[in-house]
């Protein structure tokens, strides 16, 4: 029989570059929610900003001087 250990070696090593490399996408997946969630959250802060500086910009068109 010959000797296997060679390929015992690459099959392990192939096994731990998999094993790495599914790591980091779970990571990398991570960092995508977090980033998108606060891609919403500034959208959201960005939408609340315009809504009050159009209410200043009505209040102060119709605000009569005293």
């Amino acid at each position: 029989m010959r000797n296997s250990a060679p390929l015992d070696e690459s099959v392990r090593q192939l096994r731990s570059e998999l094993e790495e490399a599914q790591t980091r996408r779970a990571e990398l997946e991570s960092r995508l929610l977090e980033l998108e969630k606060e891609r919403d959250r500034l959208e959201q802060e960005k939408e609340i900003e315009a809504q009050k500086a159009k209410e200043v910009s009505y209040i102060r068109l119709y605000e009569k001087p005293l």
